[in-house]
């Protein structure tokens, strides 16, 4: 089955303080500093679908810029190939967390912070899309869906879960304006095709697509741990 949806823009997502859910009994982190700022983005075409089949839910996208400066979408990230310990970007990553009321939220940007202090936050690479330029994705969920960060969380063990469903799937995709302040842009040497972005704040000076979708009744692992939900 396909669910579509289009819009000619999106709004920023606001990051909240998820309250503990007594009947879930699951323990949720909020992320600080990831307040930000409605802006339009009427500029930015925004058109997506998904499709679930008996193994994954496949999500296809596009982005288009129709205004007059340089954006960034930030919907991809750095890896690196354990065997060759060569690095490279790549564009299937996703976070994924429960949301209520019975929501899959799906990210492609900037993955909330972990429970845990780190040294190092995993900021996305950027995309360029000049006016008039426009991207292409597509990526896959595998099912059953689980709550995952995979950059600061490995998978627990199917004990380790409890067993919800959603019905709902909301899709965001981050970008950033070239005309932000302190805004810089470097080729990654590594992944040519891509850059390593940074402005003065650039967690709140990102603005996110969305797109929202009704699916049939589908099964969610929710993990028990102190996982962060945006």
């Amino acid at each position: 089955m396909v669910y579509t949806a289009g819009c000619g823009g999106g709004e920023d997502v606001q990051a909240q303080k998820t309250k503990r859910s007594e009947n879930r009994k699951v323990n949720n982190v909020s992320t600080e500093n990831e307040n930000q700022m409605d802006m339009p983005v009427g500029d930015v075409k925004f058109t997506s679908e998904i499709s679930k089949t008996e193994s994954g839910i496949r999500v296809k996208y596009s982005v288009r810029n129709s205004g007059g400066r340089d954006i960034y979408v930030l919907d991809a990230y750095p890896s690196v190939d354990m065997a060759s310990r060569t690095a490279s970007a790549e564009t299937k990553s996703f976070y994924l967390c429960l949301r209520e009321p019975a929501t899959a939220f799906v990210l492609r940007g900037i993955p909330p912070l972990p429970s845990m202090p780190v040294n190092v936050r995993v900021m996305p690479l950027g995309t360029k899309l000049e006016q008039n330029g426009s991207l292409a994705r597509e990526f896959n969920i595998p099912l059953p869906l689980r709550e995952r960060s995979d950059w600061y969380y490995a998978p627990l063990a199917p004990e380790e879960y409890l067993d919800q469903s959603v019905n709902h799937i909301s899709l965001a995709v981050q970008f950033i304006r070239s005309t932000v302040e302190n805004f810089e842009a470097k080729p990654a040497d590594y992944a040519p095709d891509f850059f390593i972005v940074n402005s003065k704040n650039i967690v709140g000076q990102t603005e996110t697509l969305k797109a929202e979708f009704t699916i049939e009744k589908t099964q969610l692992f929710v993990r028990k741990d102190l996982f962060p939900r945006k």
